[in-house]
């Protein structure tokens, strides 16, 4: 399998910065597992797009996600809410050491911000996503972690706020 390196700051406030492996799309690392296959314990305040308020690996057409002719065939995609905050929440109980993923904008509309807590504790904010930015690639370290929470927020309106949440990987 071929590896590439990718290094990523997680920011002044962090005080880390991570080398991250990154490897070929579809192809999984022993020992790790992608996010969705994992069942969210909490989904609330989402703006449904599928049948249920979030679509994992598939887009509110029941399609397999793709953005700019990039397929992520275990993405999870989301839509802001009008009004509050959208979380996932997922229990990892300990058994993960690092989170790598990929956030964009899925529409030519919208702006959104991700966070990302584990257990309780803010541990990445991302820029502003929209749909003419570059993908914004994160390399989490997980450790110990028992809740990872990731919450989307509009950043205007809520208007066309579809984003993915590209091929997210949990190391063990």
């Amino acid at each position: 399998m071929k590896l590439i390196s990718i290094f990523v700051v997680c920011g002044l406030m962090f005080g880390c910065a991570i080398t991250k492996k990154v490897t070929k799309a579809g192809e999984l690392r022993e020992n790790s597992v992608y996010l969705a296959d994992l069942s969210p314990t909490i989904t609330t305040n989402f703006y449904a797009i599928c049948k249920d308020q979030i679509g994992i690996k598939q887009d509110a057409k029941g399609k397999i996600i793709s953005v700019k002719d990039v397929v992520y065939e275990n993405g999870i995609m989301l839509h802001a809410p009008a009004k509050g905050v959208g979380e996932l929440v997922y229990e990892l109980n300990g058994e993960y050491k690092l989170l790598d993923a990929v956030l964009l904008g899925a529409r030519d509309k919208g702006s959104v911000i991700f966070k990302i807590y584990a257990d309780g504790e803010e541990i990445y904010v991302s820029p502003v996503i929209t749909y003419d930015a570059e993908p914004t690639e994160i390399s989490l370290n997980v450790t110990g972690v028992n809740e990872l929470k990731i919450t989307l927020d509009k950043e205007k309106s809520n208007a066309c706020d579809l984003v993915v949440i590209g091929d997210p990987v949990l190391y063990e």
